[in-house]
């Protein structure tokens, strides 16, 4: 079994996730994934500067890597809050702005990379894949004003679950991924959201990579309909099952993860789980019954690489998390 742990993207750019990384081999870990969604492009050469001092300095060429990319298609993310994350109470208001950098940061205020929700007065969004319920009370060109409807927590990075748009911006990211492939022996290109075999070709042109590097990222009903095409011209499959669930119908839902893993493995290709694998053990010492369950039944039909969240980069139980996984 391969546990793949995700990079907090935040202790990348700070500089902090050098202190955790013997942490992190005596775990086990069998390799990184490093999701350059959640960055910001101004940030990109920070970021590429940060990996290259770490993956020298702590010798990593020879662990997996898997740099998970906004293209084809990306979603509206959380740049900026005056505080990095807080507890949002029910019935409170969140004022959603585009960021800008001369903006002055306010409590309550979000600020989104674009402020392009698809959304109506009255309409309800989620944040993080269902952590928090909204409904839109209000729409102008500059804002957009939320009401929570229970308690959750909030933090940059994340997004809302009201659509995906397609990356039209994304030179910037073809250059920081030609620099990646340097980085490391063993890598992989996780392509957000992918629905055709085109837009895997299309970047493979643009960086200059194999299909060979590249994991697609299955998020939508389309992908798992072009599920053969899609894996013909990948290396394997990343099973997005956050996005899945709001992109399909939730009554297909169980068979479409299921589906996507027996196929991906008959046609002899990788698969790897994602979205909230042991996700529990950042708080607690063990799993829920639910998350035991979700392991198994993956391990009993075949999927060998687990994804680990990001939280577990920075607190929680993660030797446990990969003995699980091992068991």
């Amino acid at each position: 079994m391969t546990s793949i742990l995700s990079l907090s993207y935040h202790l990348i750019i700070n500089g902090n996730v050098g202190e955790r990384i013997n942490y992190y081999k005596n775990s086990n870990i069998d390799g990184f994934r490093i999701n350059i969604s959640k960055c910001p492009v101004w940030e990109y050469d920070v970021l590429f500067k940060n990996l290259f001092d770490l993956i020298h300095k702590h010798q990593l060429q020879g662990y997996e890597f898997i740099f998970d990319l906004p293209y084809p298609f990306k979603k509206t993310r959380i740049i900026k809050m005056l505080d990095g994350y807080w507890e949002v109470a029910p019935n409170q208001k969140l004022y959603l702005r585009e960021w800008k950098n001369q903006n002055q940061l306010k409590r309550n205020y979000v600020y989104l990379d674009k402020l392009n929700l698809n959304i109506m007065v009255g309409d309800e969004i989620y944040f993080a894949d269902g952590y928090g319920p909204l409904v839109c009370e209000g729409i102008s060109p500059d804002e957009i004003v939320l009401c929570a409807q229970n308690s959750f927590k909030i933090f940059e990075g994340k997004s809302f679950s009201d659509g995906k748009v397609r990356n039209c911006d994304a030179l910037d990211l073809f250059h920081l991924c030609k620099d990646l492939s340097s980085l490391v022996d063993h890598f992989y290109f996780a392509l957000s959201f992918v629905e055709e075999e085109n837009d895997i070709l299309s970047f493979c042109t643009e960086v200059g990579c194999s299909p060979n590097n590249i994991l697609s990222k299955i998020e939508t009903q389309k992908g798992v309909d072009n599920l053969t095409p899609i894996l013909l011209n990948s290396t394997g499959i990343l099973l997005g099952r956050g996005d899945l669930f709001y992109y399909s119908k939730p009554r297909f839902f169980f068979r479409n993860c299921t589906d996507t893993i027996k196929k991906t493995l008959l046609y002899d290709k990788k698969f790897y789980l994602c979205t909230d694998v042991l996700i529990s053990l950042i708080e607690r010492n063990v799993p829920t019954r639910a998350e035991l369950m979700d392991v198994l039944y993956y391990k009993s039909i075949g999927c060998e690489n687990f994804i680990l969240p990001a939280g577990l980069s920075n607190k929680g139980n993660l030797k446990k998390a990969v003995e699980i996984i091992n068991y």
